[in-house]
């Protein structure tokens, strides 16, 4: 089980230290089952294409429910183009935006495959003048309210 919350906000604090912002995590604690270093990396993904090529108002959230707990980094630029959303997930499909460094394109497409392992899925989608990227994953048997135990006879 992994506190998909302590993760997101161990990402946004690092971002707001190197970028001098304040970005905050909205939402209740979950515990997913997952990959802690590999939630960390999509969270980094998403939060740094928020940055790069959304629009100036950045919201992060967490929640979820029964079956498991989402993270939604949502900016207020304009909706990626129709016909970017069917291959934007695909490799090599960077920005060619003016102005900005070309990148790879590989940042979406590497997280994707990463949900996708980890049982779960990356999605886009616009939606009342906002993009929209939901990572959501399984959740675990623990409550949002319980923590996990670690018995000192586990180890043995």
């Amino acid at each position: 089980p992994v506190d998909f919350r302590a993760e997101v906000e161990q990402v946004v604090t690092g971002h707001n230290r190197r970028h001098r912002q304040q970005l905050t995590v909205t939402g209740d604690r979950h515990y997913v089952v997952a990959d802690a270093n590999r939630v960390r990396q999509i969270a980094r993904n998403l939060l740094s294409n928020a940055v790069r090529h959304g629009g100036p108002e950045i919201e992060i959230a967490v929640g979820g429910d029964l079956g498991g707990a989402w993270l939604e980094v949502r900016d207020s630029g304009p909706p990626i183009p129709e016909d970017r959303q069917s291959v934007m997930f695909e490799p090599y499909q960077g920005s060619k935006e003016p102005g900005l460094t070309d990148s790879i394109g590989l940042g979406l497409t590497v997280s994707r495959q990463l949900a996708v392992l980890m049982g779960g899925e990356l999605t886009y989608r616009h939606q009342h003048g906002w993009s929209v990227f939901r990572l959501r994953l399984q959740g675990s048997r623990l409550s949002s309210q319980t923590r996990p135990i670690v018995s000192a006879a586990a180890g043995r």
